[in-house]
């Protein structure tokens, strides 16, 4: 297993036990998620855990800030956002397009 695939695969963990604190939308987010991994094949989806893999390892090796107090120190996911890039990225049609090409994201400041 990855080490993405495990923080990925802890984040769920926490969202679900209640351990992490998350809005409906989030654990609707995380079920449906799981829920496909089960029945994907069926829909004529499936996830690649490489691709998946190789987008969250994009960020810190090829992204760093470059202004601000952070300047020069590279961009290191957070779990919930290694959790929508593993999502987004690993997930495929059966020709092999990316499944989600857009996607809406809010999140809640500081």
């Amino acid at each position: 297993m990855s080490d993405t695939k495990r923080k990925v695969q802890e984040y769920i963990d926490g969202i679900r036990s209640g351990k992490i604190v998350a809005g409906r939308w989030l654990k609707a987010a995380i079920e449906r998620h799981l829920w496909d991994l089960k029945h994907a094949e069926q829909r004529g989806y499936y996830f690649d855990e490489k691709l998946a893999d190789l987008a969250c390892y994009f960020f810190p090796t090829c992204l760093s800030f470059t202004k601000g107090e952070w300047a020069g120190r590279r961009f290191d996911l957070s779990e919930s956002q290694l959790f929508i890039v593993w999502s987004l990225f690993g997930w495929r049609r059966k020709d092999g397009t990316r499944r989600f090409r857009y996607a809406y994201l809010t999140a809640g400041r500081k």
